[in-house]
């Protein structure tokens, strides 16, 4: 399974969350503990975007990948900011 786990926002915070297992391919994404996407169809590469924060707001892209080993990446307003 891979993981990722991350703070969007310089003045108005958010946690993000994101794992993908190696078995299902289920991905799962939260933001303050809340779940706001997911995918459970079997694909080598699956993506989901959305807005995060209320006056502060970021456009967050996840994509989950790989064949044999998933990883995870994140982009907060066109900037890879992690990988996992």
């Amino acid at each position: 399974m891979a993981e990722i786990s991350l703070s969007i926002g310089k003045d108005e915070k958010h946690g993000l969350e994101a794992s993908v297992s190696f078995w299902t391919r289920h991905l799962k994404i939260s933001v303050d503990k809340e779940a706001v996407a997911g995918s459970k169809a079997w694909a080598r590469e699956k993506t989901a975007t959305f807005s995060v924060g209320e006056k502060e707001k970021h456009k967050v892209d996840v994509k989950a990948s790989g064949s044999l080993i998933p990883q995870i990446k994140v982009w907060v307003d066109g900037e890879l900011v992690a990988t996992g």
